[in-house]
């Protein structure tokens, strides 16, 4: 019976203090909404996901990839691909193409998303170190 009370009144305890810590407001403080709190812990975990198979499987992916790689070349010089086609179909721009567009554009997208940013780079960091 004691236990049961005991019990009791730490669940009106806590109950009692998560009512009084408000956490969007504690959250806005910080400049962060809650959207933006469950965006960052699905890119973390995406991340820490990728990060830990990364490690694992990084030779496997190493070697799919040179052979891809290889692949693209024998079929570009044979005339095989037609990379306007595949433009077309991946709905790539030309004139964007440029490296300075892809790093201007990549670069926006990180300061505008900046909480995503730093919990996929955290989760991605930790998920390769325990892989």
């Amino acid at each position: 019976m004691i236990m049961v009370s005991f019990f009791d009144s730490a669940t009106e305890w806590a109950k009692e203090m998560w009512n009084k810590i408000n956490i969007e407001e504690w959250l806005r403080g910080f400049g962060i909404t809650s959207p933006e709190v469950i965006r960052g812990i699905t890119f973390f975990a995406g991340a820490f996901i990728i990060g830990f198979f990364f490690k694992k499987y990084f030779k496997f992916a190493l070697g799919c990839f040179i052979i891809v790689v290889i692949l693209v070349v024998i079929f570009d010089s044979k005339g095989i691909i037609n990379w306007d086609a595949f433009r077309e179909f991946v709905g790539m721009d030309a004139t964007q193409l440029d490296i300075g567009n892809i790093f201007s554009s990549a670069f926006s997208w990180v300061k505008n998303n900046l909480v995503a940013f730093i919990s996929a780079s955290l989760g991605f960091l930790l998920g390769y170190k325990l892989g």
